[in-house]
């Protein structure tokens, strides 16, 4: 399913530290997700659901609504 219908929903995640990332790359490696899928799970779905790629601030990693606090 997170190749179609919840392709905009799953979130990648990890057991880091137990599981280095250089594992758990190779890991995701191995499975049949598309191309196109690939950098939702692994990021946009994440940035998305966090709020992270809108509004004033995304670009430099600055909180929204915190200018003059």
């Amino acid at each position: 399913y997170a190749n179609t219908l919840l392709k905009d929903k799953v979130l990648f995640g990890s057991d880091y530290p137990v599981i280095t990332p250089d594992r758990w790359l190779a890991d995701f490696d191995k499975l049949e997700i598309k191309p196109e899928v690939r950098p939702k799970i692994l990021k946009d779905n994440a940035v998305r659901l966090l709020g992270l790629g809108t509004g004033e601030g995304a670009q430099d990693g600055s909180a929204e609504g915190t200018a003059g606090t």
